[in-house]
């Protein structure tokens, strides 16, 4: 797979906070960019001819994400603790993805049913809960903070997908102020949420949205950025495109940015940042596979 190809606007690889409608964007800061050592851990389903890695629970380790067992366009949710992986199995689904969980070992995800219909799920202890928001034709949850509101992105064939904030049974839509596509993909305990948006001209910036006031990240001579976590402590987690259009993680503290990629790798993303700086996402090796990262 060629990291160069890989459709960035949304996490989920398929088509691979309340909302401050009035709140004024602003631009990021822009610090000269620095490098960030950390030491890898590999994920791989065992099998799998593709590991992606969403979010780990820092109480008790349980990683989440999804693989691919062959070439095809079908992916399957796993969870991975100590060395012990497991298949999620969502019911009726013919592909899934996990893509978020918390301290309480809550997950979230999307499902793509008989039909090719595409739902989120709330996955509570084995207990499934469909999230489908209203009117919406496809519904994709991305995160989940410790007191249970989620986050992610819903689509309609009449509008430009938006991002969502769903919190014990209620939905609110998340759109950046002038934005032509937006998606929500992380949140903390504070309720402070990160993701992106696209402008009129079709390029993809990230945002935080705090307090109901939105502001606009854009990492330093990037031609993209996406923001796709943040921690209790403000620590902001994603990736950016540089102008050759080459995938890098990032980190992004008081102003503060950092590059973050594994020595070697054709591109590197991060997905999530935990409070004590652990990050997960995935990388391309240099033949171009895949497979899921912890960092430290």
């Amino acid at each position: 797979m060629n990291p160069r190809a890989e459709i960035t606007i949304a996490q989920t690889l398929l088509v691979l906070c309340l909302c401050g409608l009035a709140a004024q964007a602003q631009s990021g800061t822009r610090s000269p960019a620095k490098t960030k050592n950390y030491r890898f851990d590999t994920v791989d389903y065992p099998g799998a001819s593709s590991s992606y890695l969403s979010d780990i629970n820092q109480r008790d380790k349980t990683a989440v994400g999804y693989f691919f067992a062959g070439p095809g366009p079908s992916p399957t949710a796993f969870t991975f603790k100590g060395t012990t992986y497991k298949v999620i199995q969502v019911p009726g689904a013919t592909a899934s993805a996990l893509l978020g969980i918390n301290s309480s070992d809550q997950m979230v995800g999307y499902y793509v049913d008989s039909g090719d219909l595409i739902h989120g799920f709330l996955d509570n202890g084995g207990k499934f809960t469909v999230l489908d928001y209203p009117g919406a034709e496809a519904t994709e949850p991305f995160g989940i903070n410790g007191s249970g509101a989620i986050v992610g992105s819903w689509y309609a064939e009449s509008e430009p997908p938006q991002g969502f904030l769903y919190d014990h049974g209620s939905y609110s839509s998340i759109a950046y102020p002038g934005a032509y596509e937006t998606y929500a993909e992380g949140i903390n305990s504070a309720g402070e949420i990160v993701g992106l948006w696209m402008d009129t001209s079709l390029k993809v910036h990230g945002y935080l949205l705090s307090s109901g006031k939105f502001t606009s990240l854009d990492f330093p001579q990037a031609v993209e950025t996406i923001a796709v976590g943040i921690n209790d402590a403000g620590q902001i987690a994603g990736r950016y495109a540089d102008a050759n259009k080459q995938l890098h993680g990032f980190v992004y503290s008081n102003g503060d940015w950092k590059t973050v990629g594994v020595p070697g790798a054709q591109a590197s993303v991060l997905c999530r940042i935990q409070n004590n700086g652990q990050v997960t996402g995935y990388f391309y090796d240099a033949l171009g596979e895949v497979h899921g990262l912890i960092a430290h």
